[in-house]
């Protein structure tokens, strides 16, 4: 047995793998397991920044779940993190402004 494997690290991941699972199934779960997509508006405009904003649950929740994954490593690596946002970041500003360049019907 690895000697850094302690009883505390298992309970650890557990907890970890456990709040990952429920924060997948939340939604859903909302939703009454109807997996019915609405519309919606993918535009960046300031009334859609200005509602996003409002979202505190959001923000808390997304700030745990950093923080329990950060928790799993024994050195956080943030370079990862910027890598990994370096990658959908462009084409998210592309589809922008693809979908500002069609004109509403």
């Amino acid at each position: 047995m690895i000697a850094s494997f302690t009883r505390f690290s298992r309970f650890r991941r557990w907890g970890y793998t456990l709040f990952v699972i429920v924060g997948a199934l939340r939604i859903p779960a909302q939703a009454h397991f109807r997996l019915h997509a609405p519309l919606c508006d993918f535009r960046m405009a300031w009334d859609n920044s200005r509602l996003s904003l409002t979202k505190v649950p959001h923000f808390v929740l997304l700030g745990v779940f950093f923080l329990f994954t950060a928790w799993q490593f024994d050195r956080p690596d943030l370079g990862g993190a910027i890598i990994a946002m370096a990658l959908p970041v462009p084409v998210i500003l592309l589809r922008n402004r693809a979908v500002d360049r069609i004109a509403p019907t």
